[in-house]
């Protein structure tokens, strides 16, 4: 009898340690299931965000083939201006000389005006310096055959004052057309020189406007190079 007990509780206990490892295990099989679960959840969740990085990358790469074609048309438009910028540039350059050689006949023809208008000058101041030596001598003479006439006619008769006086109106009027001609040829240098000096302030000023021009081209030069580097 008490080896049957005993067996009997050997049993019970077997049993029992059974149904404890039973129980365990079911409780680990249970966590098995809740971590293959997650886990499928979060293969889910990769799949899609995979899903949606491939979609992206679909687009991104629609786009790079879109660039990939705009590069040819790139490059020719890079091509084109290129090309404008030296045609600008070689043209900016020829502008250039073209003024600087506009500016430098403008100067020849400032500095042959200037020396004209210097001889014209020193003419004009000879011939004035001439022409009031010879008014002064004429009026003197003037003067002095007034007094001669004056005299005459005192003197003489009426028979007498006839032919020598009209001999000495001539004389006068000769010598006061002589002092006229004078007058008009000094009216006549110095208006020549006013002209001259006009000329010179017109040259001047075309001058200042080569200048300004020639500044600007310089400036724009400037820019297509710095554009260029």
């Amino acid at each position: 009898m008490n080896d049957i007990k005993r067996e009997n509780e050997y049993l019970v206990d077997d049993i029992s340690q059974k149904l404890i490892k039973l129980q365990n295990l079911s409780e680990d099989i249970t966590q098995y299931e809740e971590e293959i679960k997650r886990s499928q959840e979060e293969m889910e969740k990769f799949k899609q965000q995979i899903d949606e990085q491939t979609q992206i990358n679909g687009v991104l790469s629609a786009k790079l083939d879109k660039r990939k074609l705009l590069i040819p048309q790139i490059k020719n438009v890079f091509k084109s201006l290129s090309e404008i910028e030296k045609t600008n540039s070689a043209g900016a350059t020829e502008d250039i000389e073209f003024e600087l050689i506009k500016q430098k006949e403008l100067r020849d023809q400032i500095e042959k005006i200037k020396r004209s208008m210097n001889d014209t000058t020193i003419r004009s101041k000879s011939l004035i310096k001439k022409n009031q030596m010879k008014a002064s001598e004429l009026e003197a003479k003037i003067k002095r055959n007034s007094s001669s006439t004056n005299l005459l006619t005192l003197e003489q008769n009426e028979k007498q004052k006839v032919g020598p006086s009209m001999i000495i109106h001539k004389t006068q009027d000769s010598q006061a057309d002589e002092v006229r001609l004078l007058h008009t040829s000094m009216e006549d240098s110095l208006r020549a020189n006013s002209t001259l000096r006009a000329q010179l302030n017109n040259l001047k000023s075309d001058l200042n406007a080569v200048r300004e021009e020639n500044a600007a081209l310089k400036e724009l030069m400037r820019n297509v190079m710095n554009s260029q580097k």
